[in-house]
């Protein structure tokens, strides 16, 4: 998929699946600190607890974020704004 960073650090990914091999990639570009951002439907979801449950195994539980979408939208969808908004108010 294709993203809108804004000058956040952004990964997107190509459906929702992030194998082991992605993950570890991510993780030596980004160490210390991930925040998911998936789309704001049921899929997307699912997505974000697998991922943040793979994520939880290899780093710090307090360095992991999960950002939340409106319902239905995609992370490509996002405005400059929307996208600040999001991000920062992740948990």
């Amino acid at each position: 998929e294709k993203i809108k960073s804004y000058g956040h650090h952004a990964l997107a990914l190509m459906g929702s699946y992030l194998s082991d091999v992605q993950l570890g990639k991510l993780l030596t570009f980004y160490p210390l600190a991930v925040t998911i951002l998936m789309d704001g439907d049921e899929a997307g979801w699912a997505a974000t607890l697998k991922i943040k449950h793979k994520l939880l195994k290899r780093m710090d539980p307090f360095k992991v974020k999960i950002a939340f979408m409106p319902d239905g939208r995609d992370p490509d969808e996002l405005t400059k704004q929307e996208a600040d908004r999001i991000i920062k108010g992740a948990v």
